[in-house]
């Protein structure tokens, strides 16, 4: 049994188009996850026929992905977590279906595409993200972050599973409109979160559990240059400069992400 999970906070703009890239002959359950959006997420979910569950955070774990974990997968087989600004094709779809099917392993990484202005980037760094999970078999990372964190979602934080994991090969589409005040807004949220969760692994000095993705990623944050390193790296070693204009702005936003992050890092430090 496949349920697909999709944790949202005011998406009423995105909610139905990744609703109808799932369709309704392809999971068993799907799951709209709000948090109390003040927009009509939560109408256009449930007349979509969507099962809208509200998540109410007190501050304290489980955070929001853990908590369905908890508190309702029961009966799931695969959870597959997915967006608002995420879409399945339907080649993903077949290769999801397929996959699940009788195998031993417990989770697979999923590639995504990079969409901007209804252009898919077809180069720079790749985004992968360990999002199709067995039930019964991990959670996602656990921190404690009580009191310095207000999102209630995981941000950056991988599933830690036991057993084996396998990859998918088909991308799901990750559309992603840096121009809005809201994913500005969303972003520097992240980078506080990131800058804080930095200065409290340098001070536990605990990699144990991360990625090998995040160990050099949080080490590599503390460098003056993070930002242009990230830059040139995606647009040169990436071959990014090949999405022309697009690719160019997607490094750079980035770029100021990283940097955002080493910014706010300092300002803890002091």
């Amino acid at each position: 049994m496949l349920t697909i999970v999709i944790p949202v906070k005011n998406e009423q703009e995105n909610i139905l188009d990744c609703l109808n890239s799932i369709g309704k002959d392809f999971a068993e359950k799907i799951i709209v996850l709000d948090s109390n959006s003040e927009d009509k997420t939560a109408i256009i979910a449930k007349n979509w026929g969507a099962v809208l569950i509200n998540f109410n955070w007190d501050g304290k774990f489980p955070k929001k992905r853990n908590w369905y974990l908890l508190n309702h997968a029961e009966g799931d087989d695969w959870i597959l977590f997915l967006d608002a600004d995420e879409r399945l094709t339907n080649n993903v779809k077949i290769e999801i279906k397929s996959c699940i099917k009788n195998t031993e392993l417990t989770g697979f990484w999923i590639p995504y595409t990079i969409n901007i202005d209804k252009k898919v980037l077809k180069y720079g760094y790749p985004l992968n993200k360990l999002s199709l999970i067995k039930n019964g078999y991990g959670l996602y990372e656990m921190i404690n972050e009580e009191s310095w964190s207000s999102l209630d979602m995981e941000v950056h934080e991988h599933p830690i599973l036991k057993g084996k994991l396998g990859k998918i090969k088909n991308k799901i589409e990750h559309l992603v409109n840096i121009n809005t005040p809201n994913w500005k807004a969303k972003h520097l949220a992240y980078a506080k979160w990131e800058a804080k969760r930095l200065y409290e692994i340098n001070k536990n000095g605990d990699f144990n559990d991360f990625t090998f993705k995040q160990k050099i990623k949080y080490r590599l944050i503390k460098f003056p240059f993070i930002g242009l390193f990230y830059f040139w790296g995606s647009i040169l070693f990436y071959l990014g400069l090949l999405d022309g204009i697009n690719g160019i702005k997607y490094a750079f936003v980035k770029s100021q992400y990283f940097n955002s992050i080493r910014k706010e890092y300092n300002k803890i430090r002091i």
